[in-house]
């Protein structure tokens, strides 16, 4: 399974090649409006995108990219505000990059989890999607 980096965010750029030019468009809005609204390091963002961290669990204290995981999977359609994930278009936008149908159900068995809150549930999510090498 090789995809560049979820949620996130996770590769909203990347993965929009496959969406339409109107879920392109959202993703990218999404992605900006939740850096300039949650303020977390752009350098941060970019180091998670492009793997150039090896441990992405190493922030999980961290607010802000707590808060922009949220962000970006609410307004991407994935996270619902009662923490559940609309598994569906998860499932559809992990398939626009290298997983397959099985592959992509697998990843969503593995990493939806819901927790006690959003940014922890978003965050497992971040992480687990991350360590697997979506």
């Amino acid at each position: 399974m090789k995809l560049p980096t979820f949620l996130i965010l996770i590769t909203l750029v990347v993965y929009s090649q496959g969406l339409s030019s109107q879920q392109q468009s959202d993703i990218i809005t999404a992605n900006k409006e939740c850096q300039k609204e949650t303020k977390v390091s752009k350098q941060l963002v970019d180091d998670i995108f492009n793997r150039k961290i090896c441990d992405v669990s190493a922030y999980e204290n961290n607010k802000q990219l707590r808060e922009f995981a949220v962000c970006v999977d609410t307004k991407a359609g994935w996270l619902n505000q009662d923490g559940t994930y609309n598994t569906k278009s998860l499932k559809k936008w992990l398939q626009k990059g290298d997983l397959n149908c099985e592959e992509a159900e697998e990843a969503i068995k593995k990493c939806v989890v819901k927790k006690e809150t959003l940014e922890d549930t978003s965050f497992h999510v971040l992480k687990c999607l991350y360590n697997i090498g979506v």
